[in-house]
């Protein structure tokens, strides 16, 4: 009797063994199945609730681009028409390292580089570290992959040279045009230039920059700053491919179109503020002036002014330089709200329409 149930025992053994197997592989899968649903579906939520407007925008930044259609400032001249300032552009110029490159047939990666130093001035060291660069970048396979387990990183945008000529700018971009190079970025920037230095200084104005626009802040440039700037356009459209770098041919992209900038022409004469100026000097050096010695001329038939300007005058492209009666000890001794403070009522404000007293 003993024996016959050892050998029920021994029978019955495996089969409830593999039972309760079977039983917790099932548990396993549906324990498994239960996470990935949740990951999966706690991911779709991110993306279609969480994060759904963020995601949504960076993709339409993706798939649409919209450029600007900038007006170059206007010119303020004199009433001969001798310009007393006008715009002209430098550029920023910069690159994609790992999109630096051309399909066309005898120009290899050292042509490339060789122009970025003939246009944009850059020495041996500088061109060979982009040189360096554009490869790593690029570098794919074994090497690529080598890369990227060192910790490195492909860059997106680095900058190559600032404050580029026009005239240097627009050569190197017809080279690399004409040969199929892409991955190099020109941004335009905006210049103030001043034909005469500090004459008539205070008439024209200080101007800065504010989101990449030039703004007038006083003078002439301040006065009239909607008629010298215009108002810039957009074109927003459908981003191309990088083979063709444009926007989607056949597709309609919305327009806005561009204000024209204007020339301010003045009723002031050069030669009559050159007269002015050193006449000023001249009183200033009699007296042991630096300051408070202003005049204007006027036209008696018309009223026009036809010169203004006062003792101590300002660089207009340099305007926080050291003033006159200053060496640079003493006007480094100052701190920055006293040198603003004194540049300010001294030299940056006009004098002759600001002061109690009118001149003479």
């Amino acid at each position: 009797m003993s024996r016959q149930l050892s050998r029920n025992r021994a029978r019955n053994s495996p089969r409830k063994t593999a039972g309760w197997l079977f039983d917790l592989k099932a548990a396993v899968i549906v324990i498994a199945f239960i996470v990935a649903a949740y990951a999966v579906t706690s991911g779709f939520y991110r993306l279609q609730v969480t994060e759904g407007e963020s995601l949504a925008a960076k993709a339409a930044a993706q798939q649409f681009v919209t450029e600007e259609d900038r007006e170059r400032r206007g010119m303020i001249l004199d009433k001969n028409g001798y310009p007393l300032v006008f715009s002209t552009y430098v550029f920023r110029v910069g690159m994609t390292p790992a999109d630096v490159h051309t399909r066309k047939d005898g120009v290899e990666d050292t042509d490339i580089i060789r122009q970025f130093g003939i246009h944009l001035g850059l020495d041996e060291e500088a061109t060979e570290d982009i040189l360096i660069q554009i490869r790593t970048d690029r570098a794919t396979g074994w090497r690529g992959l080598e890369k990227q387990l060192s910790g490195h990183q492909p860059l997106s945008y680095v900058t190559i040279a600032t404050e580029v000529p026009e005239t240097d700018a627009m050569a190197l971009k017809d080279w690399l045009d004409d040969n199929g190079v892409g991955g190099v970025r020109f941004d335009a920037e905006e210049r103030r230039v001043y034909n005469n230095e500090s004459l008539a200084s205070q008439v024209l104005g200080l101007i800065q920059m504010k989101d990449g626009k030039i703004k007038g802040v006083s003078g002439l440039e301040a006065t009239y700053n909607g008629l010298l700037s215009g108002e810039p356009g957009y074109t927003h459209a459908k981003r191309n491919n990088y083979a063709t770098r444009g926007m989607t041919p056949f597709s309609r992209p919305i327009n806005s179109p561009s204000q024209k900038s204007s020339n301010l022409v003045t009723t002031l004469d050069m030669e009559v503020n050159t007269i002015l100026q050193e006449e000023l000097f001249s009183v200033a050096a009699a007296a042991g002036l630096i300051a408070d010695v202003n005049g204007l001329i006027m036209d008696v038939r018309t009223g026009d002014v036809l010169a203004m300007a006062q003792v101590a005058p300002f660089d207009l492209s340099r305007p926080d330089a050291i003033p006159l009666g200053f060496t640079e000890s003493d006007w480094n001794r100052l701190s920055p709200e006293e040198k603003t403070a004194y540049l300010s009522s001294n030299l940056w404000n006009n004098n002759n329409i600001i002061k109690i007293y009118e001149p003479g």
